[in-house]
């Protein structure tokens, strides 16, 4: 019994080898399409700066301080473009690529903060910081097998990734009284970034020249600094604690470190298939 099952499995395997060295689908050839889908992850603030009190001895603080820290932003967004790219196929196995694919992007995280302030300035306090990937787009290598008569194609992917990315902060103060003075603080940065990314997906040709794909992508566009400068002391925001008694001095940086995990669907149209 043992005999015949084996002998029945290895006719099987014999019979499909034909099959799998003819595969009905050949992918080789130029193509271009369209994607569309969604993305987010966090954005991360890494900060760092030097607290200095000019007059140390008439308080209990010690000079110079360094300091570092990090806080973190949820994004999220639609994401929609175009791709363009290449196939071969090494016979009925491996297939080889290269893509590039630009995006539209509506990928951001805000953090608002209210709250009073009392010092120089005794009123309410409010502002915000928000962070947007305005485009991405990647140029990557992709590595397949074909299955299923070659006709689904799950691969790995992998490469450049860039993007311009948009920060802003802001920070109003209104005095309760008439005679007090309104403060409003706010900075912009857009920049332009490179990075890496990776990711995985699967293709399906729904004719020779149509096919269907899903795929995920991790993009990392690295950290960009968006805020720097210095504040006097001497006053307290409410939410946001106070910098000293109006001796001290804070100076410091934060960055915003752009990531993304996005997952989309797309159709491409191969040419000569």
């Amino acid at each position: 019994m043992l005999r015949s099952t084996l002998f029945g499995a290895a006719a099987v395997l014999c019979a499909a080898t034909p099959a799998l060295a003819a595969p009905v689908q050949n992918w080789t050839g130029f193509y271009v399409g369209v994607n569309a889908g969604f993305g987010g992850d966090r954005f991360k603030y890494p900060a760092s700066g030097t607290f200095v009190d000019t007059a140390p001895d008439e308080d209990s603080d010690t000079g110079t301080t360094t300091f570092s820290g990090s806080g973190s932003q949820t994004s999220s967004g639609f994401v929609g473009g175009g791709q363009v790219g290449y196939n071969f196929q090494v016979g009925s196995g491996w297939l080889l690529g290269a893509e590039a694919d630009i995006a539209a992007s509506g990928i951001q995280g805000k953090t608002a903060i209210s709250g009073s302030s009392t010092g120089g300035t005794s009123g309410s306090a409010s502002g915000q910081i928000s962070t947007k990937i305005d485009y991405f787009g990647t140029v990557r290598a992709r590595v397949g097998v074909p299955i299923a008569d070659g006709r689904f194609v799950p691969y790995l992917t992998g490469g450049l990734a860039y993007g311009r990315v948009s920060s802003n902060a802001s920070l109003d103060i209104v005095p309760t009284s008439t005679s007090g003075t309104a403060t409003h603080f706010s900075e912009s940065r857009r920049s332009t970034r490179t990075g890496w990314t990776v990711g995985a997906g699967a293709e399906y040709a729904l004719s020779n020249n149509l096919s269907f794909r899903v795929e995920y992508l991790y993009m990392d566009l690295g950290t960009k600094t968006v805020l720097d400068g210095s504040i006097s002391g001497g006053q307290t925001f409410g939410g946001l604690g106070s910098i000293g008694d109006g001796d001290e001095t804070l100076t410091g940086t934060v960055g915003a470190k752009a990531t993304s995990n996005v997952i989309r669907v797309g159709v491409n149209y191969r040419f000569g298939g």
